[in-house]
């Protein structure tokens, strides 16, 4: 994000900042109820079916004083894991100043597409946090449909996208309809398409509905565990595969 801060700095700032909010609201290690969350904090959460964006916080006129009350406006959303996404979103809005502050970065010098980064990141790790993320992954092996029954108010994908601000090397890929909408990995060096063993699970797993795993190997990428996961809809076919590399 900054060019003299690592990405290392980045994500220990984030990863503390998270874990400080959730230690004031008092709340478990474990799954986030992001309207919990906000309830502990003293946030109040209205709906607005015509908010032009998902959520927004704003400060209200307290009746009756002089105050001002702490308010996220919540727009129309179905999806109960995208409400908590666009709450925990703007809750991470709220506090992204104290991330700038840890990694010494004037608030003048922040511009608002940092800023969002910054609430973007937040967020997954209010949803996501840390160390109970780490413990539950650990005993389940990191499968996606384990991982997804502990944390109830994290989607399928954010959850996958949450395992590349680990220490593991990896590779997360959406594909959405037969076709990668999202590709990203924590190390460098990886090919921007997928390897031909990751496309022959993400396609077994595409057509048969099923999770498909494996070990590869490819000059690209050394040695990996494959994985592949379906999230599939009446109207909709998602697959989710992460390829886990060989760190040695």
């Amino acid at each position: 994000m900054f060019s003299d801060i690592t990405r290392d700095e980045y994500n220990d700032a984030l990863e503390q900042t998270a874990e400080e909010l959730l230690w004031e609201a008092n709340i478990e290690p474990g799954a986030v109820d992001a309207f919990e969350l906000a309830n502990r904090l003293g946030v109040a959460v209205l709906r607005d079916d015509h908010l032009p964006r998902r959520g927004q916080f704003v400060r209200l006129a307290a009746g009756g004083s002089s105050g001002s009350q702490a308010t996220v406006l919540l727009g129309r959303e179905r999806r109960s894991e995208r409400q908590h996404w666009a709450l925990a979103h703007e809750l991470g809005e709220g506090i992204a100043s104290r991330v700038f502050e840890r990694l010494g970065v004037p608030l003048a010098d922040v511009r608002p597409g940092s800023r969002e980064q910054v609430a973007n990141g937040l967020a997954s790790r209010l949803l996501l946090p840390l160390r109970p993320f780490r413990k539950v992954g650990v005993a389940c092996d990191w499968d996606l449909f384990e991982l997804k029954g502990a944390f109830p108010t994290a989607s399928h994908e954010l959850i996958a996208r949450r395992l590349l601000d680990l220490r593991n090397p990896i590779v997360v890929t959406v594909v959405d309809q037969e076709s990668v909408s999202w590709r990203r990995a924590n190390v460098p060096g990886v090919p921007n398409q997928m390897i031909a063993s990751e496309a022959d699970h993400w396609q077994q797993c595409h057509l048969r509905g099923e999770p498909s795993y494996g070990e590869a190997t490819a000059d690209e990428i050394g040695t990996a565990i494959i994985r592949c996961w379906p999230v599939h809809e009446p109207h909709w076919a998602r697959e989710i595969v992460t390829m886990t590399l060989d760190a040695a």
